[in-house]
């Protein structure tokens, strides 16, 4: 599978609202992370709808936020999408999407950009009258089709991701483990740790179908260079630098050099 970042990328642009989008016969992609107002995005490539949050919406009362509307962009002839600030939660469709979510935690990056004041340790938010905490996350679906699936990469602070490959064979990165969940869903997936650090869950590995591509840590280039264990519930863990990962329901004796790749 190869999936090339695609250009050319169209931003929604923050004095829009409420807007049609069409792409190009091309291959093109919806860029909301270019656009700080939108927010806490839900995007459904199959229904050709983004709905979101807007800061221009939002009135504080002592310590919580409170977004009075939720507004919607409609797009059409669009295979990649890139999330906006904060959690959100992006479904693909049948063709071999670029999916990723740049995710945010929300005091943090809007406790004074935003025009808020408040202290973000505490600080709340209601969406359309549910609230949240400001711990926010990002849930991914490929759909069908081969897609690539991408979560929160920045170093540092940033998303919790649960990352769905769905049917295909995709190939699932979420950047710095948070706990991140990564299922692969039917065909044979990809899961990538590229310059990985913290904890991750893979919910739905298959030996000798899926990989686990391990690259860009210094002294880890082999078998011998990993910890791999039995947990008392019955998963694998494999732990080297400052990594876990957590093979959900496998056992570790049937993980192979045929199952992991490094590079």
């Amino acid at each position: 599978m190869a999936v090339i970042y695609p250009l050319p990328v169209v931003n929604p642009s923050s004095d829009v609202d409420n807007k049609d989008f069409t792409g190009t016969i091309f291959n093109d992609t919806l860029h909301f992370a270019l656009t700080p107002d939108r927010f806490n995005l839900t995007v459904d490539m199959d229904e050709g709808i983004a709905s979101y949050y807007n800061t221009d919406d939002s009135r504080q009362i002592s310590r919580t936020v409170i977004f009075e509307q939720q507004r919607q962009d409609s797009f059409s002839n669009f295979e990649n999408i890139v999330g906006g600030e904060g959690g959100d939660v992006i479904r693909g469709d049948a063709r071999d999407n670029l999916l990723v979510g740049m995710g945010a935690d929300f005091g943090e990056n809007h406790g004074s950009g935003a025009g808020f004041n408040f202290d973000t340790g505490a600080a709340r938010s209601i969406f359309e009258g549910l609230q949240s905490t400001n711990v926010q996350h990002n849930e991914i679906y490929g759909g069908d089709g081969d897609d690539m699936v991408l979560g929160d990469l920045r170093v540092g602070d940033g998303a919790f991701d649960r990352l769905f490959g769905d049917a295909g064979e995709d190939t699932i990165d979420g950047g710095i483990g948070r706990g991140d969940e990564y299922t692969g869903g039917g065909g044979s997936d990809i899961f990538i740790f590229n310059n990985a650090q913290g904890t991750y869950n893979v919910m739905d590995f298959t030996n000798n179908l899926d990989i686990l591509v391990i690259a860009g840590t210094d002294g880890v280039d082999g078998m011998e260079d990993l910890t791999i264990t039995d947990t008392d519930e019955d998963h694998t863990q494999i732990t080297f630098a400052d990594t876990t990962i957590t093979l959900r329901g496998v056992f570790s004796d049937v993980i192979s050099d045929n199952d992991i790749v490094f590079l």
